[in-house]
């Protein structure tokens, strides 16, 4: 009895399209006949258009002919005859820097879950924005920069919203906000950058009808809007609320910590402008067994605020307290605050993203150094790292972690699926034998970045050698 060939199972060969690059289905499409139907529909699967980087465009023949295998199609700068009028398989449809978009654009799309317009002017707002509430009854994601939602749009405009389930909008002007009555039962997830037009009781009677929200971004370069985020707007409102990304909202320690405490679940806070403190800490402390991203860097101004000690100790107890965080970032740091006094070491070894910045004295004890690469070296899931330098912020201590074998370096050896090193700012000064150890050693890792030596001449030795590695392993 003959084995059964594995290739002429559809369903199988379905799932291995999945993880195939572009040429290699292009070489699979021209093997047979039935492979060419198997795998056509991961060449067309997502097509992406832009006439200033694109050489080869697909034209009108070649679209109206695989129209049915297009699930998402991306369009920027490019002509709008591209788009075929029936499109009964797409799902999600993105223009960017388009003029005169029209909205018959949009008929036939009603299975389309995602749309985006970025920086699109529009032919007739209202006609469109109708069109969408109308008929695109599956939307469900909206991206919207640079927009302007006139006073005969709005209307249909946030009945759109009102059955979405992500929704970002980003540098748009609204002529006025939501009905009050008006619910958002569905909304998940809103990423919001300077909107002009609302005023805090518009933000108040939208925010608090989305009761199933679980992720907030405010991109906005303002004053977070505290009332809007009251602790009876998040307990009572937002009781699934558990992601919360301030990263340019101006907000105080104590004013963070009456929304953190305000929260049942907290598994990511991001907040980059936002001062982060002891009272904002205390309150993330009983979500540290379930944390997975935290992003707070530190200026040196506030340690100065703080206290170092403080500082210290918040930044000691997040390594060692969060086992399920997955991306860290933080700021201003001294190599104690990430060597804990009892040598009690990181239980973090989930994280995929640590970016920090820290600061030595010019001449620091060597030991220093390897402690805190024995510390890396437990994040056996790391596949970015991150090191910044302190810059001209911190006089006293210029240097950053010394990425040389005499310093520890080869005790990285144990992170096998790191991809990218960013040293910034960092006053390195790498030799070829450092660089070629992190690649023949680290076999995943596919780019280190930033300034390795401060010596003109061996930075351009160091930078060519980058460049043959990545030739030589990504040819």
């Amino acid at each position: 009895m003959l084995e059964p060939n594995v290739f002429q199972i559809p369903e199988l060969c379905g799932r291995i399209a999945r993880y195939l690059s572009m040429q290699d289905a292009i070489n699979c499409v021209q093997v047979c006949k039935e492979w060419n139907t198997i795998f056509i529909n991961v060449i067309w699967y997502t097509i992406e258009v832009d006439v200033e980087t694109n050489s080869k465009l697909p034209d009108q023949e070649a679209l109206a002919k695989h129209f049915q295998f297009i699930r998402n199609l991306i369009l920027r700068n490019s002509s709008l005859d591209l788009i075929p009028s029936s499109c009964p398989n797409l799902r999600s449809l993105s223009i960017e820097r388009v003029s005169c978009l029209q909205a018959n654009i949009l008929r036939g799309k009603q299975q389309l879950i995602a749309l985006e317009l970025k920086s699109v002017e529009l032919d007739d707002a209202s006609v469109l924005w109708k069109l969408v509430a109308s008929e695109l009854h599956q939307l469900r994601e909206l991206y919207l920069i640079v927009a302007d939602i006139d006073q005969d749009s709005i209307e249909h405009f946030w009945m759109v919203c009102s059955r979405l389930c992500t929704l970002q909008l980003r540098r748009v002007e609204l002529s006025r906000g939501p009905d009050s009555a008006l619910d958002f039962p569905q909304m998940r997830s809103m990423k919001i950058g300077v909107l002009i037009g609302l005023n805090l009781e518009d933000y108040r009677d939208w925010f608090s009808n989305c009761p199933n929200l679980t992720h907030l971004q405010w991109a906005h370069r303002t004053t977070f809007p505290l009332s809007t985020m009251s602790v009876h707007v998040v307990r009572e409102s937002w009781s699934l609320l558990q992601s919360l990304d301030l990263h340019h909202a101006i907000i105080s320690d104590k004013d963070l910590a009456m929304i953190v405490e305000g929260m049942r679940k907290v598994t990511e806070l991001f907040a980059t402008v936002a001062g982060i403190g002891p009272y904002t800490f205390s309150a993330l402390r009983p979500h540290f067994a379930g944390l997975e991203a935290l992003s707070y860097p530190l200026s040196h101004h506030t340690r100065s605020h703080l206290g170092g000690d403080v500082t210290c100790r918040m930044i000691n107890e997040v390594l060692t307290s969060c086992p399920k965080l997955r991306q860290l970032a933080v700021g201003a740091l001294r190599p104690e605050d990430l060597l804990s006094k009892n040598e009690q070491p990181w239980v973090c070894t989930s994280l995929s993203v640590l970016n920090f910045q820290i600061g030595f004295p010019r001449i620091s004890d060597p030991a220093l150094h390897h402690a805190i690469f024995a510390q890396l070296s437990r994040l056996h899931s790391l596949e970015f790292l991150g090191i910044t330098g302190p810059g001209n912020s911190d006089a006293e201590n210029r240097q950053s972690l010394d990425f040389r074998l005499s310093m520890g370096l080869s005790q990285l050896a144990t992170l096998t699926r790191l991809k990218h090193i960013l040293l910034e700012d960092a006053e390195q000064n790498m030799e070829l034998e450092d660089l070629q150890w992190l690649f023949e050693n680290l076999r995943g890792l596919q780019e280190v970045s930033g300034r390795l030596n401060m010596d003109d001449n061996k930075e351009r030795e160091l930078q060519t050698t980058i460049a043959m590695f990545k030739t030589n392993r990504y040819p």
